[in-house]
């Protein structure tokens, strides 16, 4: 029997032979049917205004407000309480650090449920103060020295 470049080679388990390279890469680049009706579903809820991502709302054609991003997307619970208290400095509510939007202030959920953007339930934070009451399991009567 001949050899060389005439015999076919069999692949072993975990070949990364052009052929089979391929073939993962178009097996990865297809999308399943769920994933079509998640992105259906996403795109279908953009176009009422909105869309969830991580938990939080998103508000979408809010082109012009102060906080919102250059495509017109801005975090509805960021934007209530923008609308309610206004630009400027504003006080930690926890520590009393003062914040401004652009660059440290964080909107704290006190009781900690990101779906619940009621205007009271919504205050000003800095980082470490959010995200130190997030892993002491967010108490309504935290405060930094604990």
């Amino acid at each position: 029997m001949p050899t060389g470049i005439y015999e076919r080679k069999k692949c072993q388990p975990g070949c990364v032979c052009g052929r089979h390279r391929l073939a993962e890469y178009n097996r990865q680049r297809m999308m399943t049917q769920e994933t079509r009706q998640k992105i259906g579903a996403a795109t279908k809820s953009r176009s009422k205004g909105f869309y969830f991502s991580r938990g939080y709302r998103y508000l979408t054609g809010q082109y012009g407000h102060p906080i919102a991003s250059k495509t017109g997307v801005v975090q509805e619970h960021r934007k209530i309480l923008y609308d309610a208290i206004g630009p400027g400095v504003h006080p930690c509510h926890w520590c009393g650090k003062d914040l401004t939007w652009q660059v440290s202030l964080h909107v704290d959920h006190k009781d900690g449920d990101k779906t619940n953007n009621d205007r009271l339930n919504l205050v000003p934070s800095c980082q470490p103060c959010n995200t130190r009451r997030k892993t002491a399991g967010n108490p309504t009567d935290w405060s930094p020295g604990v």
